[in-house]
C-alpha cells in the first residue's frame, strides 16, 4: 500500500524530533476550493430519530490493521451516522451542533474557518499516517486545548445554562487547539503493555495525540504523554493550556456532511457533541482509552 510505504521514509526523522521535544507536522493542503462547504450546505441534514446511529459496541478493543479497514469499509456504507450532529440551519443561513442543555436543545454555530480546520486536520493526518481512518477506532473523537487567558475571558464564569456559548466561543477562535487520540482501539501493546515489534503500530503508537490550530491552516504538532501505558495525552500534557475533555466526535459515512479527500478519492464525516451512545440490545465492551 503507497501511504503505509510513505511513513517509512520520514519515520527517523519523527524518532529524532520525538525525543528532542520537536514537534510533528503534516503537509498542510494546498486547496483554497470551498466548493466542499457549498456542497456540506446541501448534503448537511439534521439527524432523524428512525435513522441509523453509530454505537460504541458496534467496535471492538485490539483491532490489528485488518480488522479497522474491514470495520471501516462496513461501517461507512452501512447508513449508521452519528446522533445530533452537525447540520446547516437553514434560517440562519450557517452550521450548526445541537447542544444538550438541561431540558432543551441549543444550537452551537460553526464558523467555515473551523470546518475547514477540521478538514485539513483529517486530510494532512492521513497524508501522514497519524491516522487511517475518521472512525471511533482510529480518529474518532477529540478533545481542546484552551489559553488560560482564554479560559479566563469566556469559559469559567459562564454558567452550565449556556455551555452552548463556550462551545460557539471555543469553535470560532484561533487561539484553542483540538487534540486528537488516534489509534484508539488499534492494538499496538501485548498482554504485558509492551510495544508489539511492527515498525508501523510503533509509528501509530508514537503519533496518537495529534494536535491541530483552529486557524484553518491545516498545521499539526505531536504531543508525547509516554509516562501514560497508551501514550495517552491528558491534562497532564496540555502544555500549560487547560484541558477541557468535551470535545467532538468524528466518523465517516458515505452519507455524511463534510467531504475530505484521502488517496484521491472523496469521503464523508459527521461530527456531534454528544459520545457514541451504547446499544444495550447488544454485549460487547466499548469505552475510551
Amino acid at each position: 500500500m503507497t501511504s503505509r510505504r510513505k511513513f517509512l521514509s520520514i519515520l527517523s526523522v519523527f524518532f529524532l524530533t520525538q525525543f528532542t521535544g520537536k514537534p510533528a507536522q503534516a503537509a498542510t493542503s494546498k486547496r483554497g476550493d470551498d466548493a466542499w462547504l457549498r456542497e456540506a450546505i446541501q448534503r448537511c441534514q439534521p439527524a432523524k430519530a428512525e435513522e441509523k446511529f453509530v454505537y460504541t459496541n458496534d467496535f471492538s478493543w485490539g483491532m490489528s490493521m485488518d480488522d479497522m479497514k474491514t470495520k471501516f469499509q462496513e461501517i461507512y456504507h452501512s447508513g449508521k451516522r452519528l446522533k445530533a450532529r452537525a447540520y446547516y440551519d437553514t434560517e440562519n443561513n450557517y452550521f450548526v451542533l445541537p447542544k444538550g442543555e438541561l431540558s432543551e436543545t441549543k444550537k452551537v454555530r460553526l464558523t467555515p474557518r473551523f470546518l475547514k480546520s477540521l478538514k485539513l486536520h483529517v486530510e494532512n493526518a492521513l497524508k501522514a499516517n497519524y491516522a487511517d481512518y475518521v472512525f471511533f477506532p482510529d480518529m474518532g473523537h477529540s478533545h481542546l486545548l484552551l489559553p488560560q487567558a482564554f479560559y479566563d475571558r469566556e469559559v469559567k464564569d459562564r454558567p452550565t445554562k449556556d455551555q452552548h456559548l463556550t462551545y460557539e466561543a471555543m469553535f470560532a477562535s484561533p487561539e484553542v487547539k483540538i487534540l486528537y487520540h488516534t489509534a484508539e482501539q488499534l492494538k499496538v501493546l501485548n498482554e504485558d503493555n509492551r510495544l508489539l515489534g511492527d515498525k508501523y503500530l510503533q509509528w501509530r503508537y508514537f503519533t496518537r495525540n495529534l494536535v491541530g490550530d483552529n486557524k484553518g491552516e491545516g498545521k499539526m504538532q505531536i504531543y508525547k504523554a509516554l509516562d501514560t501505558p497508551a501514550n495517552t495525552a491528558g491534562e497532564s500534557h496540555a502544555h500549560g493550556d487547560k484541558w477541557w475533555g468535551g470535545g467532538f466526535s468524528i466518523s465517516s459515512s458515505s452519507d455524511g456532511c463534510f467531504a475530505y479527500e484521502k488517496d484521491g478519492k472523496t469521503l464523508y464525516f459527521d461530527i456531534s457533541l454528544e459520545d457514541l451512545p451504547w446499544d444495550s440490545s447488544r454485549s460487547q465492551p466499548g469505552d475510551f482509552m
